[in-house]
């Protein structure tokens, strides 16, 4: 059982963006990059002040490295704070810069032994910025890593004049204990974290996006810029007459339906695209898409709806909204979720008042 849940975790897909993007939405990505800036100033005043220490640095080499360490972590001290988060690759870079960084300080910055092994506990403020942002893979070779180094001070130091050995053992346990336990401990909650939040976007029922999920998930669709010429298409499919196949087969009769149109839906929206539940008999689609395409695009999706092998079989009338430029050169009220909806719902309600069953495509230009 253990060796399951373990090997699970390892294997676990990680969606790097997904940290900064909830940060973003509730306006704390700002004071948590400033943070991390705050602790590269941090890095770079301990570098400084080994410098001047009696026990710094004696040889031109390793004073020059340090040197080079302290401006770069000054200068990540003013970016972090200044700019927008790194990509994936980047911030791996970053980690291994840090990584390495103390590693060569701590091993190589003191002439005095025992000083070097406080310098370990910083590995657990690197430990916490990869367990925030990085796979459970970064996080396991961090550990690695970090315990590395810091029995390696301990065995240097056990080994220079007169050590006091049981004290020594007792220090390197309190802090290989804080450099695994914290991370990990903060591994687990932004894991539970990550499910609730997932959850509170999901329908319940559907397994699909909810109106909440959509809009925030379509916020970030909305502002890519269309540099291939793809157009914006957003869809409203309302299912006709489900009040009646409610009434004449119960919530189980309609529970039934709106799962089976849901799964058909999400078979069929491109991997890129977004589908949703926004309520009662109502489904939303969101996704880009080439202008010679949407006509055969949007068909399908709207012809996926019905299925005559159902138990209940049901249609819809569904409105397509499309603009063919990219939404941050639109109007302002075409770079919200609720801006873009609008039209795609007034053409569901013509495709309704023509009868149903029907999609109707309406284009701005």
């Amino acid at each position: 059982m253990l060796r399951s849940n373990v090997r699970r975790w390892w294997r676990t897909e990680f969606d790097y963006g997904w940290l900064p993007a909830f940060l973003d939405r509730r306006s704390l990505s700002g004071p948590i990059r400033a943070a991390i800036g705050i602790w590269c100033a941090i890095f770079g005043i301990c570098a400084v002040l080994v410098q001047f220490s009696d026990s710094g640095p004696r040889t031109p080499t390793t004073r020059a490295f340090v040197v080079v360490l302290t401006l770069s972590a000054f200068y990540a001290a003013v970016r972090w704070p200044t700019m927008p988060w790194p990509t994936e690759r980047k911030s791996l870079w970053f980690v291994c810069w840090t990584e390495l960084g103390l590693a060569v300080a701590v091993l190589f910055g003191t002439d005095e032994r025992l000083a070097a092994l406080p310098g370990c506990g910083l590995f657990v403020v690197i430990g916490m910025y990869v367990t925030l942002l990085h796979s459970p893979r970064v996080i396991v070779a961090h550990l690695a890593w970090a315990l590395t180094i810091c029995i390696a001070v301990g065995v240097h130091v056990a080994l220079g004049p007169n050590p006091d050995v049981p004290v020594l053992a007792g220090q390197l346990l309190v802090l290989m204990g804080l450099i695994v336990l914290v991370p990990l401990g903060l591994h687990v909650g932004v894991t539970f974290l990550k499910e609730d939040a997932r959850d509170s976007y999901r329908d319940p029922l559907t397994d699909l996006l909810n109106r909440r999920g959509v809009e925030d998930e379509a916020q970030r669709l909305l502002g890519i810029p269309s540099t291939d010429g793809l157009a914006t298409v957003v869809m409203v499919i309302d299912l006709d007459s489900f009040k009646r196949l409610n009434d004449a087969n119960g919530h189980a009769g309609g529970d039934l339906a709106l799962r089976a149109v849901a799964r058909r839906l999400a078979d069929v929206v491109p991997a890129h695209g977004l589908v949703g539940r926004l309520g009662g008999d109502e489904f939303t689609v969101v996704l880009l898409c080439r202008p010679t395409d949407i006509d055969a695009t949007t068909e399908r999706i709207h012809n996926a709806v019905y299925c005559s092998d159902d138990r209940l079989p049901i249609t819809a009338s569904t409105g397509a909204w499309i603009l063919t430029r990219s939404t941050l050169d639109s109007p302002a009220e075409y770079s919200t979720f609720e801006g873009v909806l609008a039209p795609a719902d007034l053409a569901m309600y013509e495709a309704k008042k023509a009868g149903g069953n029907r999609l109707v495509r309406c284009w701005e230009r």
